[in-house]
């Protein structure tokens, strides 16, 4: 077919055809919907697997796929995380069977409670060569800042810079390729957080 041959503009225009002779059925539409995820046309792709969950409902595979546009192109965790459940609920796929479902689920719970911290600010204690001096880290979409009253010390980098970092009792370790800061953070609960996300941040990188 012309899908499995990864001709996929001309698999949706011979969907669309046969619709105009006779009403696709559940897998053509689910075929229709796979063509134009492939082609990156995710709204109409999500629509088309809409269509084949409205002619059987049971389809977890239909499910799947839309929560994984909604995750990775369209960043809605929420709606994700909704049409994942469903599928979990009528017991998954061979690719993606419960266990899987449920660690996916997990993974989007986990993200969204940390992408809430984001841009609140985190208090440390900035520790120099010589002494140290207190202030806030802002945890940006694609910077990181340091702000206090001693504005040497103040600076606003990118992730995308980052070398390595590491955590050192409650001390946050960030290397750069010219400079490390280190961060002595008082709230465990922060400590923790600041390290999910930076961990996210490299993963985003990779």
């Amino acid at each position: 077919s012309a899908y499995r041959s990864e001709r996929y503009e001309q698999a949706i225009q011979l969907v669309q055809q046969l619709a105009q002779i006779t009403e696709p059925d559940e897998d053509m539409r689910f075929l229709l919907g796979m063509s134009l995820l492939r082609q990156k046309q995710y709204r109409q792709a999500i629509q088309a697997f809409q269509e084949c969950l409205g002619q059987n409902a049971r389809r977890a595979d239909a499910h799947i796929q839309i929560g994984l546009i909604y995750q990775t192109a369209l960043k809605d965790s929420s709606r994700a995380e909704g049409h994942f459940q469903k599928a979990l609920q009528l017991g998954g796929t061979s690719d993606f069977g419960p266990t899987r479902l449920q660690n996916m689920i997990q993974s989007l719970r986990q993200e969204a409670g940390i992408e809430q911290r984001m841009n609140q600010p985190t208090e440390v204690e900035h520790q120099h060569a010589f002494g140290s001096c207190r202030g806030r880290v802002i945890w940006g979409l694609v910077t990181m800042q340091f702000w206090s009253d001693e504005k040497a010390h103040n600076f606003i980098r990118p992730y995308a810079q980052i070398k390595k970092f590491a955590q050192h009792g409650n001390v946050v370790e960030i290397q750069f390729a010219d400079k490390k800061y280190n961060f002595r953070v008082k709230s465990q609960s922060d400590l923790k957080w600041v390290m999910q996300w930076l961990a996210q941040q490299r993963m985003n990188k990779g």
